[in-house]
């Protein structure tokens, strides 16, 4: 915004009064509102995944990562860039409007078509966008996807003290 010199106006909220005459002085109307001036753009920090390795077959161990950053302010929308190691964009989740903290989504492996992701390492970047338009693109997150089937393995062991000596 500008003021009525013509000069950049810092951050704030301002008031602007509209009003109307007729031709000899006669008001016709006014009206007055209320507009905030935002040019600071959002702040992330903390981009990690909720595991350093994904294993999206479905058997309920480690099916699906949450990714994501923290922001210090509350956004209208974000975006979740995931890449391949090449560089290659393979997803894009989005979503609206977030109070400040974490911004997370929740990936199960699969590309923007719903195809299985080949295994690698993959790199990701959240873009949060605040409610005056500020953007910003976080520093790049990490995790490893597999295709390898985990098992959840149980046992006991016994063990006894054989020849020792007691005192």
């Amino acid at each position: 915004g500008r003021n009525t010199a013509g000069n950049v106006v810092p951050d704030g909220t301002y008031t602007i009064m509209l009003t109307s005459t007729q031709v000899g002085g006669v008001k016709k109307g006014a009206a007055t509102t209320t507009v905030k001036i935002d040019k600071v753009k959002p702040v992330s920090s903390s981009v990690t995944p909720s595991s350093p390795s994904v294993y999206p077959v479905v058997d309920a161990l480690r099916d699906s990562v949450t990714l994501g950053a923290k922001t210090n302010e509350a956004v209208g929308s974000y975006a979740v860039y995931i890449t391949n190691s090449t560089g290659t964009r393979v997803r894009t989740i989005t979503g609206g409007a977030r109070p400040a903290g974490r911004v997370d989504v929740t990936w199960k492996g699969t590309t923007n078509s719903g195809k299985r992701a080949a295994a690698g390492i993959y790199a990701f970047q959240v873009l949060l966008v605040d409610v005056a338009g500020n953007q910003t693109l976080s520093a790049k997150g990490r995790v490893t996807l597999s295709w390898k089937k985990l098992t959840a393995k149980t046992g006991t062991k016994t063990l006894t003290a054989q020849g020792a000596a007691i005192g």
